[in-house]
Formats: C-alpha cells, sequence, structure tokens
C-alpha cells in the first residue's frame, strides 16, 4: 500500500494460508515446490499469528493437527469457526475485543484458554470446556481489579475438576474440595428448608389422620357399645 511516497505492507485481516506460511514454516519453506509446502501447512500441530491484525479467526479447517493456536494482540472480536478443531489443546487469544465465551464448550481436549485483556463482562458456566485446566480472564471486566477475588472464581473452580491455574493464580486440590464441599453444604441447606417445609405439611397431615383415626375408634366403640345396649334389650325382651 503507497502511502505517499512510502511504501508501507497491508495488514492480513484473516488467517491466510500466505500469512501462516510465512510465520509459520521455516526459513527454508521458500525454497520447498508448492507440494512441499502445502504438506508442510497441513501438518503443522501450532499456528502463533499474533500482532498481525487479524480481525476473524476463520480458515483453520485445512489444519487437522492443529493443537495450539496462538492469536494474541490482534483485532478478533468473536470466538468464531472453532468447531473442526477437534485436536485443540492451547488456545490463547489475549488482548483482543472479545466480548463473549462461546463456540468451544465441545473442544473436549482443550485444555488452556487464554482470554486475558478482551471485553468480556459476563459469560456462563456451561460454555467452558470441562477439560479445561487453565484458564485466563484477567484483565477482562467481569474479573475486576483483583483476581484473586473475582466474583467467578469459587464458581468455576467448583465446575471445572481439573483446573490448576486461574487468572494467573494456582489452584490447589483442597481449592476443589473446598468449593465443592461448600457447595454441597448449600445444596444440602436448600433441601433441608425444602424438607422441613415438607416434613411441617407430614405433620399437620399427621395429625389430622391421628384425629380422624380417634373420630373412627370413637364411632366404632359407640356403635359396639349402641350393639351391646339393643341385644341386652332384646334378652330381656
Amino acid at each position: 500500500v503507497l502511502v505517499g511516497r512510502k511504501c508501507v505492507e497491508a495488514k492480513f485481516t484473516m488467517i491466510s494460508s500466505a500469512l501462516v506460511s510465512k510465520r509459520c514454516l521455516p526459513e527454508e519453506a521458500s525454497e520447498w515446490d508448492a507440494e512441499a509446502v502445502a504438506e508442510a501447512v497441513i501438518d503443522l500441530t501450532k499456528i502463533e499469528l499474533d500482532r498481525e491484525g487479524i480481525k476473524e479467526i476463520d480458515n483453520l479447517d485445512v489444519y487437522p493437527r492443529l493443537q495450539s493456536l496462538l492469536l494474541q494482540h490482534n483485532d478478533i472480536a468473536a470466538l468464531d469457526n472453532l468447531d473442526l478443531c477437534f485436536e485443540l489443546r492451547f488456545l490463547a487469544l489475549g488482548h483482543n475485543r472479545i466480548s463473549k465465551i462461546e463456540n468451544v464448550a465441545d473442544l473436549e481436549n482443550l485444555r488452556c484458554l487464554d482470554l486475558k485483556n478482551n471485553a468480556i463482562e459476563e459469560f456462563e458456566l456451561s460454555e467452558l470446556p470441562l477439560g479445561l485446566m487453565m484458564l485466563d480472564l484477567s484483565g477482562n471486566p467481569c474479573c475486576g481489579e483483583d483476581p484473586y477475588a473475582a466474583p467467578y472464581r469459587n464458581k468455576v473452580i467448583e465446575h471445572l475438576e481439573f483446573l490448576t491455574e486461574l487468572d494467573g493464580i494456582e489452584v490447589m486440590p483442597d481449592d476443589h474440595a473446598f468449593f465443592a464441599a461448600a457447595a454441597d453444604k448449600a445444596n444440602a441447606a436448600a433441601s433441608s428448608s425444602s424438607a422441613a417445609a415438607t416434613v411441617g405439611i407430614d405433620s399437620l397431615l399427621g395429625s389430622n389422620a391421628i384425629a380422624l383415626s380417634r373420630e373412627r375408634r370413637q364411632e366404632a366403640q359407640m356403635a359396639v357399645q349402641a350393639s351391646r345396649e339393643k341385644r341386652a334389650v332384646d334378652m330381656e325382651i
């Protein structure tokens, strides 16, 4: 692109095979033939394209062995077109414009998800892959200034049983046990409240049933007494 008399290299806005070849293949690849380059690209397990002005995640279906995708410091606004990245284990998208966690829950092999310094204000736990071991949301509005006090921290640790690091802070096995126990206690308290209400109703119903039973016994006793009295009168006659 010509600006005045200076030639400025155009920035890529999408993930292209040319950009991937340039950034991810060795320098000697420039001497390879097209077939060799194509084969090398298909075999890539790691693509690193930070600071390239990329605006959209796309064109990843040609990398079936992709395990690590690093796209930090770009201009990406959405988590899209990752559904065919079945082998993806590491996804780094820090310093972009992402506002929503989506389209990654089904990535069963994903272990590390770096979304720090984006624009995420809130998220659903169900959108997080259950196999995550590392999650970084620091620098997002949802995290706040202190990652230790992030409002979602307890729930995320409880939800992701394999998590070992959250927002750059180590998650200990005791943390999982503590938050799981706290959740169980809360659930038990809720159940107890419900059970107490049920017991109260049952007690009331039971009391009514006992009272009704007593009334019926009294009626039966009166009927027996009346029958005896009638028999005695008949004998006298």
